[in-house]
This record gives structure tokens, C-alpha cells and sequence, in this order.
């Protein structure tokens, strides 16, 4: 099939990717249509087939892309385990780290999720890219640093992850309504950005609880 005449091939990729993207982490793969994704991307059908050919072939993209944005926060991880030496600002440091990536990407958290819910396992290239490599590195340097064995640390880091998650999927209005961080604040604005910082803070404090030697 032709290119589509006069289209910005990077631009007019993006915008399906990103259609596909919210839609597959709302819907799920088997309720969206490629019809859909068109429509969402304001693009015609023929378009997103000749930039993706199938929906499995878009879904793929969709995995990759979010694998991608997962290694940002791999790398951004990783080197403070090894370049912090204080186990509190350790601590500190990577949960506040974790829980704004996962809020700013909060698209890419919940399409992977939605594929453990669908699949019953994450993606293994989710997996071996990110949470294996922060667990196998980052399980042995805080036990060194709690006196906990790495079995338990572990866990724990597993534990915390998926705390982080959980909040970070809330959307705004309900994080808000639930936290009630700031109910005195006329401005929306204000109220999420203290329910944010709310459970941050909130974050960090079981962090140190379920890693009671830290420090």
C-alpha cells in the first residue's frame, strides 16, 4: 500500500501508537478494534494498517515502546543503588523516584497491568529489561544494608512496587477524593498536587517500616 500522501510519517506513527496505547490499557487487545484506534487517532483505517499492518503488530509496538520507558527508570534506578550510600536517602530517594515515573507514565504502568490481568504474567520482555534486573541488583545491596535476607528484601521490593503501582493508577479526581490531603484548597490543582505529595511521603514511610534497619 502507498505512503499516505502529504503525511508526517513520524508525527502520524506517534499519534496511532499513543491512540493504541490508551485504548489497549482501557480496553483491553480483544475490545479494541483497529476502527477504534483509526477514529481515536483521527486517522483513516488504510493509515494505521499501513503503518502497523495488523493489531497484533500494533500491540507489539505498544509492549515495546512501554518496555522502552520502563528502561528510563531502570537506569535512573540502578546507579543509585550503587552511588548512594546512606541507607535513608537510599530509600527516599528511589521511592520518590518510582512513584513519579509511574504517575507520569501512567499509560504505559497500566497497559502492563492490564496485560497481567488478561495473560496472567507480565511480559517477559517487561520483565527481563526492568523488574529482574532492579530485584537481582537491587535485593543483595539493601539487604547488606538492613541485615534482612535477600530472600525477604526481595519480597519486600516486590511488596513496594506494587504499592507504588497502585497509587500511581488512580486517576486525578480519585486520588484527590481518597487522599483528601488538602481540603481547604479552592484550586483542584493545589488538592492533587498535595495528595501527591501525600503519598510520597506516605510511600517512603512504609518503605522504611518494611526495611526497619535501614539507617
Amino acid at each position: 500500500m502507498a505512503r499516505p500522501v502529504g503525511a508526517d510519517a513520524d508525527a502520524t506513527r506517534k499519534r496511532i501508537l499513543d491512540t493504541a496505547r490508551v485504548l489497549f490499557s482501557n480496553q483491553g487487545v480483544d475490545g479494541t478494534s483497529m476502527r477504534q484506534i483509526a477514529g481515536g487517532a483521527e486517522v483513516s483505517l488504510a493509515t494505521v494498517h499501513h503503518y502497523y499492518g495488523s493489531k497484533a503488530e500494533l500491540y507489539e509496538r505498544a509492549v515495546e515502546s512501554m518496555v522502552a520507558q520502563m528502561a528510563v527508570l531502570r537506569d535512573e534506578l540502578l546507579p543509585l543503588v550503587n552511588e548512594v550510600s546512606d541507607p535513608q536517602q537510599l530509600i527516599e530517594r528511589v521511592m520518590k523516584a518510582t512513584y513519579r515515573f509511574a504517575v507520569r507514565e501512567q499509560k504505559a504502568v497500566r497497559l502492563l497491568m492490564r496485560t497481567v490481568f488478561e495473560q496472567g504474567r507480565s511480559e517477559e520482555s517487561t520483565r527481563r529489561s526492568f523488574l529482574l534486573p532492579m530485584l537481582e541488583q537491587g535485593a543483595p545491596a539493601f539487604a547488606a544494608m538492613t541485615g534482612l535476607s535477600e530472600a525477604e528484601t526481595r519480597m519486600t521490593l516486590l511488596s513496594l512496587n506494587h504499592l507504588v503501582i497502585r497509587y500511581a493508577l488512580y486517576d486525578n479526581e480519585e486520588l484527590v477524593e481518597v487522599i483528601k490531603a488538602a481540603p481547604d484548597k479552592r484550586k483542584f490543582e493545589d488538592r492533587l498536587a498535595a495528595a501527591h505529595d501525600a503519598v510520597e511521603a506516605h510511600l517512603v514511610a512504609v518503605a522504611k517500616r518494611l526495611l526497619p534497619l535501614a539507617g
